[in-house]
This record gives structure tokens, C-alpha cells and sequence, in this order.
């Protein structure tokens, strides 16, 4: 079980980060 919520702690943020960060990678042309 711990590690369930602790993929979802990790997974879940990196996700949404993933999604910020693309725009900016694209922008810089990576």
C-alpha cells in the first residue's frame, strides 16, 4: 500500500510538471 501512495505522490506531481514544463521546452526550441 505504501508504495500505491507513494507512486501517486511522485507519479501525479511529475505529470502536472511534465505538462508545465513542455510549452517551456518548446519555446527554448529543445
Amino acid at each position: 500500500i505504501l508504495n500505491e501512495m507513494l507512486n501517486e505522490m511522485v507519479v501525479t506531481p511529475s505529470k502536472k510538471f511534465k505538462k508545465q514544463t513542455a510549452p517551456r521546452e518548446r519555446k527554448r526550441g529543445a
